[in-house]
């Protein structure tokens, strides 16, 4: 979706910019100390400590645990959506049921989201909710186009861009907080299928 090389989460603005790859040892080590410790319990000594390295080098690196958290998930969150993604000419029916499918998939199965969206929303508190808006709005405004461009190709009936979108994006931060006990592929399928089909 979007075309070759585009990266969807680097265009959500609530979240950091892609990570330096100099960074990648430390958000690996923090990974591995927020899964196996939690969000609350992980400091940056403890990311240090983890890497065998100094407290000044992970800040110098990546800085403090807020800047770390929020890239560590900006990354593991562009992972998943990469894995998910449909190309363009794909983005039929079907394909937007492998789209979400894959996206709620990998949420659910990727350890460190899966830690926080299990374990640690009472840690974030308020400020995941006062994210989310912007973030539905932002992602929304992304997907709309490619939802039209496949309408406007025959490939998904025609319905309105936006609406679909929110709706959509609204759908996975929902199955990610609160997940299904049906597979999501046939969640996904037995709603939007009769929906999108030409």
């Amino acid at each position: 979706m979007g075309g070759p090389g585009r990266d969807l989460f680097a265009e959500v603005a609530l979240l950091e910019p892609p990570p330096p790859p100099s960074a990648s040892a430390c958000l690996d080590a923090a990974a591995r100390c927020i899964v196996r410790d939690g969000l609350a319990s992980t400091s940056v000594p403890d990311v240090a400590r983890e890497l065998g390295v100094s407290r000044g080098t992970v800040y110098r690196q990546v800085g403090s645990m807020p800047v770390i958290f929020r890239q560590l998930v900006r990354r593991e969150v562009g992972r998943v959506v990469a894995k998910a993604t449909v190309p363009p000419e794909e983005l039929d029916a079907d394909g937007v049921v492998r789209l979400m499918a894959g996206i709620v998939t990998g949420v659910a199965t990727n350890p460190v989201l899966d830690q926080v969206l299990t374990n640690e929303l009472a840690t974030m508190g308020v400020g995941f909710l006062e994210n989310l808006p912007g973030n539905v709005r932002t992602l929304s405004g992304y997907l709309a186009p490619a939802l039209a461009a496949s309408m406007d190709a025959g490939r998904l009936a025609r319905r309105d861009p936006e609406v679909l979108a929110e709706w959509l994006v609204r759908q996975c931060f929902s199955l990610a907080v609160a997940p299904s006990p049906h597979p999501p592929e046939a969640f996904f399928g037995e709603v939007l299928l009769p929906l999108l089909r030409p």
